[in-house]
């Protein structure tokens, strides 16, 4: 094969060029671009002399993504979420910096004592360690990482209790506010007086709540705050645990559509077969880059899968180890995309089907690379028929799978 690069690199020089320029340009603009990332190591922002760290991010990302998922209804952009758990990071550190600058601090006793109060902790009205343990595990959280946690919201709480106590009612606005409760006729004076309270409260809120926004934006100017933002591209490129995003939002069911034709029957080896084409080596490569990691993530999947089942999940909570059995559902194509992708490489543009015939892709054993350029309409039409139809062959199983009762 080095030979065969070699010769055509001497003989024809500016057709490997060419070859080597569409297959980049094609796979540069179909990449999607988007994201925060890990800038100077693991770091997403920094508030003054404070970071915010990448996992601390996917954490707080994860946590956002389910709670918006679970409780808004409609649809919402990933980006917009994104921001919004910056945003909240970073007034987390600012408020960090204001404690400090108040001198305030939070010791053993006060950290115990808020999760100790903390509701899901507890069991008749009484917190339980074990429960404790067996929460933390479950959201991938060890107890030390989860008291630091909460040690930091702790202190920013403090800094914003002093700022929300130094907030009192002019006479002009309390008066302003049991003005209100007086358009209310009200004829028992109990109720009468709650609501005047209930007026009182509310407007002192919202003096509060300005407040605490005016003292953050008047502490963020004089503090340096940096995020640091990266673009990523198509996660396949580099992404060798293509299951692991998934894992790590929470799943505990896995269905993998694949598009490898895995088929019992093999074809019978050839004793001479012809010198491999370019083309075959590239789609070899893609492949390797496509499919290889995830059918590899898969055995790993099931490796991890057979060695939970054999640890009793007592021992799991006592030792904070957060691995847990994970269901996987496969779906691979019944025919060979290679081979249908051959039927329609004609439909190429003349100029694109003319620079691949000059590495082979032209030929029955080229279609591999051509299946990764297709994307005419009767092509992808042909393998979205293949899906419905194999999803079909499976209906009962992927139903079963989905926790979905059949209508049929």
């Amino acid at each position: 094969m080095l030979k065969l690069i070699r010769d055509s690199s001497h003989n024809y020089p500016w057709l490997l060029k060419s070859i080597m320029g569409i297959i980049a340009l094609a796979f540069v603009i179909t990449m999607g671009w988007w994201g925060f990332g890990e800038q100077r190591g693991t770091v997403v922002a920094s508030v003054g002399d404070l970071t915010v760290s990448h996992e601390e991010f996917r954490r707080a990302y994860e946590n956002t993504y389910r709670f918006y998922k679970d409780k808004v209804p409609g649809e919402f952009k990933d980006e917009t979420i994104k921001q919004l758990v910056v945003d909240q990071l970073v007034d987390n550190r600012t408020w960090l910096i204001a404690a400090k600058n108040m001198g305030l601090t939070v010791d053993n006793d006060d950290l115990r004592e808020v999760i100790m109060q903390i509701p899901d902790f507890q069991k008749n009205g009484t917190f339980d360690p074990e429960i404790y343990k067996r929460l933390l595990a479950a959201n991938h959280l060890t107890p030390a990482t989860f008291e630091a946690m909460e040690a930091k919201e702790v202190l920013s709480n403090k800094a914003k209790m002093l700022i929300r106590d130094a907030v009192a009612l002019t006479p002009a606005e309390l008066a302003e506010a049991q003005a209100l409760t007086l358009r209310q006729t009200e004829s028992d004076p109990a109720k009468a007086a709650a609501a005047k309270d209930r007026a009182v409260q509310d407007v002192l809120f919202q003096k509060q709540q300005r407040a605490l926004m005016a003292y953050t934006e008047s502490l963020k100017t004089t503090i340096p705050i940096k995020i640091n933002r990266e673009y990523f591209g198509d996660g396949s490129l580099r992404q060798i645990a293509p299951i692991s995003p998934a894992l790590h939002l929470g799943a505990d069911r896995v269905l993998v559509i694949g598009v490898r034709y895995d088929s019992a029957a093999r074809a019978a080896r050839e004793h001479d077969p012809p010198y491999p084409s370019l083309a075959q080596v590239a789609g070899h490569v893609l492949n390797s880059i496509f499919l290889d990691s995830l059918e590899a993530d898969l055995e790993r999947l099931q490796r991890i899968n057979r060695t939970v089942s054999l640890i009793p999940p007592q021992q799991r909570i006592e030792h904070g180890v957060t691995l847990r059995q994970v269901d996987a559902l496969v779906i691979s194509p019944s025919q060979d995309i290679e081979r249908i992708a051959a039927r329609h490489a004609h439909r190429l543009p003349g100029p694109v089907r003319f620079l691949l015939r000059g590495i082979g892709a032209g030929r029955r054993a080229g279609a591999n690379l051509v299946s990764y350029l297709l994307f005419e309409k009767p092509y992808c039409r042909e393998l979205i028929s293949l899906g419905y139809a194999d999803a079909m062959m499976r209906r009962d199983e992927l139903l079963d799978f989905l926790g979905v009762e059949s209508r049929s």
